[in-house]
């Protein structure tokens, strides 16, 4: 039997134009859910969509060099080659062509700290605005960082259920919060795919379920784009949830395992500065959805 899981879901980003809005999307999963019986309704109300990690502790300067993060509309994101950015692909208004951004700050401000400038954006060409299936873009740096990077996961098996995942950003200690000044991380459990497609209606082919089940702990708008990380590793990407850090409501991310050929292809495409490991030409990037405006 086919159920529809109606999810009422909020990109992680968080625009400051829209405060006291209700700014979310319905996500229309129809999927073969045979363990499930009757509609899942998970209803917002945000008074406000600024937010901060939940249930977090300030990070140490320097511990998070890759991190990257943009101002007013707050996203975050991954260095993961010298020129080279990996983010949500509905953080695209929030990294804008030629916008500045901060490389391994601590701070909101960025004062003091790297910075550099979009160049060019190249979102997945299946990004569904409804599902978020796809919620993973690349971006291209106006010039070359001499920032660490870190490295991203190609395991299907990695992260397990369970297991623990770190998660950095500026965004909300509770729903309806203010951006924060300071750069947040929380420790999370990854959810089961059983639990994170009963609970939340994901497809767990693409996406990973993190939170605690008696809520408390959890990503929320302003993280956007960040990262989910193993010792220095991007295993997933924040985009939607709904709420922040309800119980028994994880937060959606964006599985990178499952994007190993867009992300090689997209860095040998873009960088400036390609790794050895681009033996061949990669596909025109015309075949993606690539901005240069």
């Amino acid at each position: 039997m086919t159920q529809s899981t109606f999810i009422f879901a909020c990109p992680r980003a968080c625009l400051p134009e829209h405060r006291n809005s209700f700014r979310c999307h319905l996500h229309k999963n129809s999927r073969v859910r045979s363990d499930v019986s009757s509609l899942i309704i998970l209803l917002l109300s945000l008074s406000s969509v600024h937010g901060r990690i939940v249930g977090g502790t300030p990070a140490t300067d320097g511990e998070y060099p890759y991190f990257v993060h943009t101002r007013g509309i707050v996203c975050g994101g991954t260095l993961i080659h010298s020129d080279i950015v990996l983010t949500a692909a509905h953080c695209d208004e929030g990294f804008a062509i030629d916008k500045t951004i901060y490389i391994g700050a601590v701070q909101l401000s960025g004062e003091g700290d790297e910075s550099n400038t979009v160049k060019q954006l190249l979102l997945h060409p299946q990004y569904n605005t409804n599902t978020s299936d796809n919620d993973i873009m690349l971006i291209k740096l106006a010039s070359t960082s001499s920032s660490p990077v870190a490295q991203w996961n190609t395991k299907a098996t990695v992260p397990a259920s369970n297991s623990k995942v770190n998660v950095i950003g500026f965004g909300a200690t509770s729903e309806g919060g203010s951006v924060s000044s300071t750069l947040l991380e929380v420790e999370l459990t990854v959810q089961s795919s059983q639990t994170c497609v009963e609970t939340m209606g994901a497809n767990t082919a693409l996406q990973i379920c993190a939170g605690e089940t008696e809520g408390g702990k959890d990503s929320c708008q302003g993280d956007s784009g960040g990262p989910l990380l193993v010792d220095d590793t991007v295993v997933g990407i924040v985009s939607v949830g709904a709420g922040c850090a309800r119980p028994n409501t994880p937060g959606i991310n964006t599985r990178v395992s499952a994007y190993t050929q867009f992300i090689k292809d997209g860095i040998c495409t873009l960088s400036s500065d390609p790794p050895e490991w681009c033996v061949a030409a990669p596909e025109e990037c015309s075949l993606f959805f690539c901005c240069d405006r």
